[in-house]
């Protein structure tokens, strides 16, 4: 089972995942590292423009079906949507997502100020893009996903780990018929 979490960069995702992954013990791992571990090097630089969509995303179905084969679940984070250039924004293909045999989606979203606080004090950068038309962009990608891999959704705005952690073990109830 590969539940992916999704949202803008800077959104938390990799917090929530990780402390979950402490408390828990289920994998996790996130799409940026999988792609560098299986290309062995980034295609990407502190901007967060990808060069490479098509072969990270076919170098990141190549580690996750590796995992798969070791572990009952995965709780993957990534995106929908990636800056292809400065102001540009493009959807990852729906076949990606196929390919990852997703059984859920997480959306994380939060205020675009918060997001752009996150952004400078992680890379000390000032995101330049539009912050709300990402979140909105992202969060239709990951709509049509769903619906299009008939898998559920959940859009969580702003999530505690708590919280977070109430969602991720939902779904691997209802995964598991309990």
């Amino acid at each position: 089972m590969v539940i992916f979490v999704a949202g803008v960069h800077g959104v938390g995702k990799t917090h929530l995942c990780q402390a979950l992954a402490r408390k828990s013990g289920l994998r996790h791992a996130s799409a940026s590292q999988l792609i560098r571990e299986v290309k062995r090097s980034e295609t990407w630089k502190t901007d967060k423009i990808v060069t490479d969509i098509e072969g990270n995303q076919d170098a990141l179905t190549i580690a996750v079906d590796q995992i798969i084969q070791k572990e009952e679940s995965l709780l993957l984070d990534g995106h929908f949507v990636l800056k292809k250039a400065f102001g540009v924004l493009e959807a990852i293909p729906p076949s990606t997502f196929e390919r990852l045999g997703l059984s859920a989606i997480v959306l994380i979203e939060n205020e675009p100020a918060l997001i752009a606080e996150r952004i400078y004090q992680r890379d000390s950068s000032t995101p330049t893009d539009n912050m709300e038309a990402f979140i909105k962009f992202e969060r239709n990608i990951a709509l049509n996903i769903s619906l299009k891999l008939e898998i559920p959704f959940f859009l969580m705005h702003g999530p505690s780990v708590d919280s977070f952690a109430s969602c991720i073990e939902s779904i691997l109830e209802l995964s598991s018929g309990k």
